[in-house]
């Protein structure tokens, strides 16, 4: 444990740490809790002398993927679904969509500028999409592998001119209704990390009858007694534990932090929205994580494990070009460059081993506020760091996630 409170505690150190506070859980197969600890200071301030807990409340972002995942298992489970079905059946929004081909004019025209304060693509005078209707149904699988033809902003410079033609503020978007764009491919003929998982979650809320709120803390939370995690933290002041500040780091990697919020883009929420809404804290989700790589139990079968944790992306040539390439920091910063990956509809798995830590075969992920997770099934571990920082990608975080997880496979023998 000391080893782990001092690798935490040197990241965070007031004097010369990179990180305000941090906290990491972890647990082996057996359900044996490997770490549990934080360090650093709940407030970006640290003149208040409020130390960072395991149960300090944080937003998830992208984190949130995992948790949709398993409740999107869970309607197979119980038959409500196929994972390569039609989920227009399920969702009349999904049904017949369009592709954006192209644009009509000249692209030298278009003003097309890189704003690199948010990344995003903005468009003097954006040109008018060609639409044409897609020949393939969107799946459920589609949806969770990012292969439906969905995309974020600012992994489309396509998505980013049809929202500009529209008079659509890109980076603005936070509702379902808003997600439903165009395609930007042929659903299963590529892959573009975006919103199918907010769309995988809205087919859990038809299936369901339920909000998605209500539906994981009955089918999820409850089952494993994690009682801080929301899509809502506002709406019931009192009941969540404190939250870790959400720092800006305003001066480069491994600069200085301020005090930031969460974009009011995303707080208050408006909906539960599956891919980037929750909120919750390392205890919660080491408790989550712990069911899934123990096999599954109380939340899915092993065989249904199985399926969500299997890499299926057709295209793996277009995705290794997003984690080596462009997207690299942001998808794999914490993998080696040469990790060969697939997509299932759990998170990104390594195809191969990443030698001291991680087995091949291994799933992670994380979010925008720089918390992360894997679950190493080889060898029977999973764990999770919570901090909160933007922008995403700090390389900071990274590298303690690094380290935390380095010792991790040092402590059971396998580094």
């Amino acid at each position: 444990m000391a080893k782990f409170d001092a690798i935490l505690q040197k990241w965070t150190d007031a004097r010369n740490g990179s990180i305000h506070g941090a906290s990491f859980v972890a647990y082996d197969s057996t359900g044996k809790c490997l770490y549990s600890g934080a360090q650093g200071s709940r407030t970006v301030d640290r003149s208040t002398n409020v130390p960072a807990t395991t149960h300090d409340l944080c937003w998830l972002a992208s984190q949130t993927k995992l948790v949709t995942a398993v409740a999107a298992m869970q309607m197979i489970e119980r038959g409500l679904i196929g994972i390569d079905d039609d989920v227009g059946k399920v969702v009349p929004q999904l049904a017949s969509k369009e592709v954006i081909a192209g644009f009509e004019g000249d692209e030298t025209q278009s003003g097309k500028e890189l704003n690199p304060a948010t990344l995003l693509y903005d468009f003097q005078n954006p040109r008018k999409p060609i639409l044409r209707k897609a020949t393939k149904p969107i799946s459920l699988r589609y949806l969770l592998t990012h292969t439906s033809g969905f995309a974020y902003d600012f992994t489309s410079e396509e998505l980013c001119e049809y929202l500009a033609f529209h008079g659509v503020d890109v980076g603005e978007r936070n509702s379902l209704e808003k997600y439903n764009t165009p395609l930007i491919f042929e659903p299963g003929t590529k892959f573009r990390y975006g919103v199918g998982t907010d769309w995988a979650g809205h087919v859990v809320e038809r299936l369901s009858g339920k909000n998605l709120n209500a539906y994981i803390q009955e089918n999820i939370c409850a089952r494993l007694g994690m009682k801080n995690t929301t899509f809502f933290p506002d709406t019931e002041p009192g009941r969540f534990g404190p939250e870790l500040d959400l720092a800006f780091r305003s001066d480069g990697p491994k600069g200085s932090l301020v005090k930031g919020s969460v974009p009011p883009t995303w707080r208050p929420a408006k909906e539960a929205l599956g891919g980037a809404g929750l909120y919750s804290t390392a205890d919660d989700y080491g408790l989550f994580l712990k069911a899934l790589v123990s096999g599954g139990g109380p939340l899915l079968k092993k065989e249904t494990l199985d399926l969500m944790f299997t890499g299926t992306v057709a295209n793996r040539e277009d995705l290794t070009g997003q984690t080596r390439g462009v997207f690299r920091n942001f998808m794999a910063q914490d993998l080696l460059p040469d990790t060969e990956v697939d997509y299932c509809p759990g998170g990104l798995v390594s195809l191969t081993p990443v030698s001291g830590r991680r087995a091949e075969g291994s799933i992670k992920w994380g979010g925008s506020s720089n918390p992360l997770w894997w679950i190493d099934m080889r060898n029977g571990v999973a764990g999770t760091m919570m901090t909160q920082i933007q922008p995403p990608a700090d390389s900071a975080a990274n590298d303690l996630f690094v380290e935390l997880e380095e010792q991790v496979y040092k402590s059971i023998g396998k580094a």
